[in-house]
């Protein structure tokens, strides 16, 4: 005789550790979600460079942005320059202002070709260089004072930055539909940047889980599905909303282009308009954020669910 090894036992319990230790790294974070296949044409780049402008904006200490935002000009935050933040030592804090975001890339592989990609994004978030951002923030500055900056501090944010952004990016492949399900349920930003995608059903899908999506500004989620939109403004620095006490920041940095309805989604195009979008969507106030939600779940409901599509095809026959 001899004994059967159930491999798919083993498999469970393998899936059941690594939801385990997933759950660990993510709890207390706000996730952002990406949904999409492991192709090169759905450009994930294009979100981990997105996701480490969020976090180096966040990271950056507040003096230094306001200094960048002013264009080298010395300014009281306190005194008569219109500054709404309160007390000098809130601008010189080291903390992040969105260390507790984590983005989760879920999506499954076809192919060998496929899971090859994966480890080039994995090597590319473990290896990410930090020097480009402070250089494209720096552009902003009419004085270009990169020659003030200090090398090493320099040096020790890119440092930091690196550390935070290996511990949250987070990918998760070939995972099943409850999981994936879960995730949609615990996320509350979605994140798509395919180019010229023909329609967008997983962002239909992200929408429909009532998460606030940051869509590619082209294809499908421009023309049929994120409307009306929020995009950035392009006359604004790359930077994260400041949100005023009575928490009408929702806006800040990103404009309707005219659109008067309330929006129900973000589109962008470059990296930073991405960060712009990604901030403006993580810091609305509550009340906010639960009627941005409702209104995208509302929209996918409206406009993409079986009932619509019945009549649709009925009205062609």
């Amino acid at each position: 005789g001899g004994s059967v090894v159930d491999s798919t036992a083993g498999a469970e319990t393998e899936e059941v550790r690594e939801i385990a230790d997933f759950q660990a790294a993510v709890r207390g974070c706000q996730l952002v979600l990406s949904l999409a296949q492991f192709r090169p044409e759905k450009d994930h780049k294009l979100q981990i460079d997105s996701f480490a402008r969020l976090l180096f904006l966040g990271q950056l200490p507040r003096w230094k942005q306001w200094k960048l935002r002013t264009h080298g000009r010395e300014m009281d935050p306190g005194g008569e320059d219109g500054c709404s933040w309160s007390g000098g030592a809130a601008l010189r804090s080291e903390k992040g202002a969105f260390d507790d975001v984590c983005l989760v890339i879920a999506g499954s592989t076809r192919n060998e070709d496929d899971v090859a990609l994966v480890e080039i994004l994995k090597s590319y978030v473990r290896n990410y260089d930090f020097d480009a951002l402070w250089d494209e923030q720096m552009e902003w500055n009419d004085h270009h004072e990169t020659d003030n900056v200090d090398k090493e501090e320099k040096e020790e944010l890119a440092s930091t930055l690196g550390r935070v952004l290996r511990k949250r990016v987070h990918f998760v492949v070939n995972v099943s539909l409850s999981r994936l399900q879960s995730l949609c349920a615990r996320a509350s930003v979605g994140l798509h940047s395919m180019w010229c995608e023909h329609f967008g059903i997983g962002v239909v899908e992200m929408m429909a889980a009532g998460l606030v999506v940051v869509a590619h500004d082209s294809g499908g989620p421009r023309m049929d599905i994120v409307r009306p939109a929020l995009r950035a403004d392009p006359q604004m620095p790359p930077s994260p909303p400041l949100l005023e006490a009575d928490g009408q920041g929702e806006m800040d940095g990103c404009s309707t282009g005219g659109e008067t309805a309330q929006h129900c989604g973000y589109l962008a195009s470059s990296a930073s308009d991405y960060a712009s979008c990604l901030a403006s969507a993580l810091s609305l106030p509550p009340a906010r954020r639960v009627s941005a939600r409702h209104r995208a779940r509302q929209r996918a409901l409206d406009h993409f669910g079986d009932a619509q599509f019945e009549q649709g095809v009925l009205e062609m026959l």
